[in-house]
């Protein structure tokens, strides 16, 4: 009996105290301080054979035009199989992906973007491509191959789409 008392005792000022904690609001404000919202980030995963400087042209408002100030540039090299570009951003309605010039062979496995929700851009026929010689899907492992040795190349997604960064619960 004693002890039943005394589990029934831990048990009633243990959840008064964790609603003290509660209610006096601590908990929402530590949990406020460290949050930070995961920006939308543009991940390809790829192999290319030659560096460049890649290019992502990104559109903030589906009224507005591929632009210079809408973009960032990344050098990368045949080292960097897995790239991340956190795009300045809150919320993206479309992209283009530049390929410096004359790149040669590019192999991309994966196209994606995370913020609130994940989307993968791994649809093909979904892009426009320019200044691009050859462009091969390989059906066994979805991956696309481009060829350019032409100024310029670069890929566009054809559809508008909305994605926001990700947000508290």
């Amino acid at each position: 009996m004693n002890k039943y008392l005394w589990t029934l005792g831990v048990l009633f000022f243990g959840g008064l105290a964790a609603f003290a904690f509660f209610a006096t609001g601590d908990y929402k404000k530590s949990e406020r301080k460290n949050y930070d919202p995961s920006p939308l980030t543009l991940v390809i995963d790829w192999e290319i054979t030659k560096p460049f400087n890649l290019q992502v042209f990104y559109l903030k408002s589906k009224d507005e035009n591929f632009n210079e100030k809408s973009s960032i540039r990344k050098r990368v090299t045949p080292q960097d199989k897995h790239i991340e570009i956190v795009l300045p951003v809150k919320r993206i309605y479309n992209f283009r992906i530049d390929f410096g010039s004359n790149p040669e062979k590019i192999l991309i496995k994966n196209i994606e973007i995370k913020g609130d929700m994940y989307l993968n851009f791994n649809n093909w026929h979904d892009y426009m491509y320019l200044n691009i010689e050859k462009s091969k899907v390989h059906h066994d492992d979805n991956s696309l191959e481009l060829y350019s040795t032409l100024g310029d190349p670069y890929m566009v997604f054809q559809f508008p789409f909305v994605l926001d960064e990700k947000k508290t619960k």
